[in-house]
């Protein structure tokens, strides 16, 4: 058989295999093995390796990738002119040391176009004889023909795969709001389609968001700076790592109204993305992105309409007549249930000092001070919020706490205060909660100076004007409440002594003088044990609950030993003092005409004395 008929017997042999394989699922290495079926029937060739062209490199069919495989490739430019004609190649010393048991290469293509292949084999004299004809030429052409034919075949069979696999991800991604779901979605599909490279998700705005190996947030302070380039972009870009023979390829996740972050995959420098990889990859980028926005809108929006509510029913229940204290205890359950923070206080300036409420735990009283005096330091200099994700690398690492989020109190335009919340975990308050926070704070600056204006009030009418003392209708509730809720207590009546004198000599204004000089002796001396009121003109009155006869005498007397002493000019009290218990319990008005008898009696009886 000449050289034309062992060309037309291979192209007969070509074209079965074709007609028997074309539409099963080969991959390049079985049509390979088909292929050395051939030239070992017809050349007796035993030993050969094919090798295909791809960016400007011949790259082995059976090549895997790993770090000290690199030389496999082969560079056309370090061939080309070694060639002795265009389809052979006999010189393989210029061939990395590999390829040292062949000893021709049969080239594909690359005379007026771009190499397809290049075969590497061992000569027999079958082949030896059939090269040095011109149906080598014929040969070379029908393989070319014929590889084209079998890449296009495999090149149409992998989009498929790829395209039906993209179906699949975008059909499960789009049919859930679960955003876990979505990315492991997403990282199976990479895992499925690139096996043998790694893949990471780097998040943007998703503090809430628990990563793992191969979930994490994008970091602006330690992310390099491609990435970051990426990402700002939305280009794809590729970085090569310093001291490793690996790059990465940023791809950016977009959506419709943003870039959520970036898929990272890893590649060994020898390994070489294809047209239709980095399509499939960014495709399937765009559809996570699309995915995930659908998501995070859906999931905010629920949010938002969450964050409303409660804004609504804390402004509602805020307004409505609650005290300081019970405000204070409302909101901090609703912080509470909005932000699960370690610790949460109130700080409200009283007369230029800051004064700390919490209803949670003492921490503030103690080792908290250093977070009172920095957010306290803040606020005199201005009225912006202060939100800070790690407090540890920005001020002091040696704290329990890393997470803060302080609100001012506004009232009129200035400080009144400020919410406090504190959290171990660094980055654990997002920047919604940092928002929303802002807006209950907000909403409940105006009910915090309602309640403020409200005490005031409440003290102008409680207090006698002149004296500061409380005013009788104060005394009366405050005694009714000790009725119930005291075992004993001890009411103390007094009157000041030849008043009347005092006005018509020095004057009334002296009398007013000397009335606010005793009531601030009395409240100096009853201290918190009680209280005192203005009884009515020149008489006043003192409340001592849980105060045995004895103890309230004792008080009594020395407030009558002291006002002499500190009155100008000097005057004297007269007074009667009662007693209840849960023995003897009599109504509250007959406890008070026992003290005003034991009243008379003292200035019937020479005045300056104390009488029960």
């Amino acid at each position: 058989m000449n050289n034309d008929e062992t060309l037309i017997h291979i192209k007969a042999n070509l074209i079965d295999i074709w007609n028997e394989c074309g539409t099963k699922p080969l991959v390049a290495e079985e049509w390979f093995a088909l292929f050395q079926g051939i030239i070992q029937r017809y050349f007796d060739i035993q030993t050969s390796e094919l090798l295909l062209f791809q960016y400007e490199t011949f790259i082995p069919l059976n090549f895997h990738h790993s770090n000290d495989l690199k030389f496999q490739t082969i560079r056309w430019t370090d061939i080309r002119e070694k060639m002795e004609n265009p389809v052979l190649l006999k010189n393989l010393t210029i061939l990395p040391p590999r390829y040292s048991i062949y000893e021709e290469a049969f080239l594909f293509g690359g005379k007026e176009e771009e190499p397809v292949a290049m075969l590497l084999i061992q000569a027999t004299p079958a082949w030896e004889e059939f090269r040095e004809s011109d149906a080598i030429y014929g040969l070379e052409e029908v393989i070319r023909h014929f590889i084209h034919t079998v890449k296009k075949q495999i090149f149409m069979r992998q989009q498929e795969k790829q395209y039906r696999d993209l179906f699949t991800v975008t059909e499960m991604v789009h049919a859930t709001m679960d955003i876990d779901r979505i990315l492991e979605a997403v990282l199976h599909a990479m895992d499925s389609s690139f096996p043998r490279l790694k893949t990471e998700l780097v998040l943007a705005n998703d503090q809430n968001r628990q990563t793992n190996r191969k979930v994490k947030l994008f970091d602006y302070s330690s992310e390099r700076e491609k990435a970051i380039e990426a990402y700002v972009s939305g280009e794809v870009l590729f970085d090569p790592l310093e001291n490793e023979e690996m790059y990465i390829m940023h791809v950016p996740i977009k959506g419709r109204q943003g870039i959520y972050g970036l898929l990272k995959v890893y590649a060994l420098n020898d390994y070489f993305f294809s047209k239709r990889q980095k399509e499939f990859i960014q495709m399937l980028a765009h559809t996570f992105g699309n995915a995930l926005e659908k998501a995070k809108l859906y999931h905010q929006s629920h949010r938002l309409i969450s964050d409303l509510q409660l804004i609504n029913e804390t402004s509602h229940k805020m307004n409505t007549s609650m005290k300081m204290d019970e405000m204070v205890y409302f909101l901090e359950q609703q912080l509470e249930k909005s932000f699960q923070p370690s610790e949460i206080c109130f700080v409200f300036i009283e007369d230029e000092e800051w004064d700390v409420t919490t209803t949670k735990s003492p921490f503030f009283m103690n080792e908290g001070k250093e977070y009172l005096d920095f957010v306290s330091s803040h606020f005199l200099k201005t009225n912006e919020a202060l939100f800070l994700a790690d407090y540890h690398s920005k001020v002091n690492p040696h704290l329990p706490y890393a997470s803060l989020m302080a609100q001012p109190l506004m009232d009129r335009g200035e400080v009144a205060g400020y919410c406090l919340v504190l959290h171990e975990n660094p980055y654990y308050f997002s920047f919604d909660s940092h928002k929303l926070m802002q807006s209950l704070i907000q909403h409940c600056s105006l009910a915090f100076s309602n309640a403020k204006l409200r005490l005031q009030l409440q003290e102008l009418v409680d207090r006698d004007h002149l004296t500061g003392l409380y005013a009788r209708s104060y005394l009366d509730k405050y005694f009714s409440q000790s009725l119930e809720n005291d075992t004993e207590g001890a009411f103390l009546l007094l009157d000041i002594d030849n008043f009347k004198h005092v006005n018509d000599t020095y004057g009334h204004q002296m009398g007013d003088q000397l009335l606010c000089q005793i009531s601030s002796l009395i409240k100096k001396l009853v201290g918190n044990r009680g209280i005192s009121a203005r009884w009515g003109g020149e008489e006043l009155a003192i409340y001592l609950p849980n105060h045995s006869l004895e103890d309230g005498s004792l008080v009594a007397t020395n407030i009558l030993q002291s006002i002499p002493t500190h009155t100008s000019p000097s005057i004297t009290v007269s007074g009667g003092i009662s007693h209840w218990n849960q023995l003897n319990k009599p109504d509250m008005k007959d406890i008070f005409q026992s003290a005003d008898k034991a009243l008379y009696k003292a200035k019937n009886s020479g005045k300056n004395k104390l009488c029960i």
